[in-house]
């Protein structure tokens, strides 16, 4: 469509997926219910079965008001925003892999039609890295371990197109070489995706009452943006030397950070969930809360236990 009404085909790409991602969301805020154990499509026993795990799992199913209050304690709460940075750190990585991986492939000495084909097999491999990966999560109830272990892979596989650039002959590759940097090209889209998809879902499982938990899921996506932002600048003509190696060493460091705002949050959490094990442990009158005070308290109630 290069030329077609006098646009180039990368503004139709623009206009053809913005027009119909805008007009689904339309129809979509018509048809998308408000709670999904309201939803009409399901019938009554379907509802209550729904609105029964989700109340087994958080307070989405309790009918909270907004409060100004909570807005507060989303933004004071260092956990929050360690959430905020952790995604951060992996949406550098993600948006600046996710964007440039054609790039990154055709400088190993393919075309471009070739290139864009050889971004499939990392993406099914992160595909199926992912499903594994939160089905094992999910079944052993952990994050933290499993996010750290993303943030390792996806460090080895830029490790490896880091230390694997082999300058012959005018920047000409060793079929070795570029098999290895390829190798290391699936590790990293494996290790990332993985990572983002597990730290996407591990505030909506922590932050409890609804406004504070609604602002701390914004709050995440908005300084994790702000890094996918960065990310999108790091792969340009004048840092290309090598394979673009400085990038990769960027990537490594934003992955590094991750992994440090992981065990920031994994040691305060455990730490937090033994505190008040301990308080509890007392027996004394005053811990004693109603349902009513754990539900106005949320993640604050020395009942609450965060999901590590």
């Amino acid at each position: 469509m290069d030329g077609v009404g006098g646009k180039r085909g990368w503004q139709w790409i623009f206009i053809l997926e913005g027009g119909l991602t805008a007009a689904i969301s339309l129809v979509a805020y018509f048809i998308v219910p408000t709670w999904s154990h309201q939803a009409k499509f399901l019938s009554e026993a379907e509802r209550e079965r729904l609105l029964d795990r989700l109340q087994a799992d958080s307070d989405a199913g309790t009918d909270q008001a907004f409060k100004w209050t909570s807005v507060r304690d989303a933004f004071s709460d260092h956990l929050v925003w360690a959430y905020a940075f952790l995604f951060h750190g992996f949406s550098f990585v993600l948006y600046s892999f996710s964007f440039f991986l054609p790039t990154i492939i055709a400088g190993l000495g393919f075309q471009t039609w070739q290139a864009q084909l050889m971004t499939v097999p990392p993406n099914v491999l992160a595909s199926l890295s992912i499903w594994t990966t939160v089905w094992v999560s999910s079944k052993y109830n952990a994050r933290a371990p499993f996010i750290i272990g993303a943030a390792i892979v996806a460090i080895i596989g830029e490790v490896i197109r880091v230390a694997c650039f082999v300058q012959v002959a005018k920047l000409v590759f060793t079929l070795i070489a570029a098999g290895l940097q390829y190798f290391g090209v699936h590790l990293t889209a494996a290790g990332i995706y993985t990572g983002n998809s597990l730290l996407l879902s591990w505030p909506g499982e922590n932050v409890s009452g609804q406004t504070k938990r609604a602002v701390a899921v914004a709050l995440q996506i908005t300084v994790g943006d702000i890094g996918a932002i960065a990310g999108c600048l790091i792969y340009r003509p004048a840092l290309s030397s090598h394979l673009y190696r400085k990038p990769n060493l960027i990537a490594i460091g934003y992955l590094l950070f991750a992994i440090s705002m992981t065990t920031y949050l994994w040691v305060m959490m455990n730490w937090e969930n033994k505190r008040r094990d301990r308080l509890l442990s007392r027996g004394e009158e005053k811990f004693k809360e109603t349902e009513e005070d754990r539900i106005r308290r949320g993640d604050r109630s020395i009942s609450y236990r965060y999901q590590i």
